[in-house]
């Protein structure tokens, strides 16, 4: 069974590059537009083994879903992405138990690397 990581990421372009990034190193893939459609997803059935939030997205940023993910996957590990820095926030997110921090335009190298490490 292939390892599963999850994006959640607002930016349409952005997710689809993730996603067909992710996918060309052999891991399954789940991705949501908003987090508020990571939320609402009931079926989650898969153990994830890695989540990469974008932290600045309307409606909810990345740091609820953060907490859930923790809460119902103790071991998950969350990388944090972001097309637009916000010094507050991305100070909330370096103090959490993340594995990463990327500003878009992503360095795919870096991102599978850390990945890769982190699962």
């Amino acid at each position: 069974m292939k390892t599963t990581i999850i994006v959640v990421d607002d930016d349409e372009a952005a997710r689809h590059s993730l996603v067909w990034l992710i996918k060309s190193w052999s891991y399954h893939v789940l991705s949501y537009a908003s987090a508020t459609s990571y939320l609402r997803d009931t079926v989650r059935s898969e153990k994830p083994a890695c989540a990469i939030l974008d932290i600045h997205m309307p409606e909810i940023n990345g740091l609820e879903p953060y907490a859930i993910l923790k809460k119902q996957h103790p071991d998950i590990a969350v990388i944090f992405v972001t097309g637009h820095p916000n010094q507050n926030l991305a100070e909330k997110a370096r103090k959490l138990d993340t594995k990463g921090f990327f500003v878009k335009p992503l360095d795919a190298d870096a991102l599978l690397h850390c990945i890769a490490a982190s699962i």
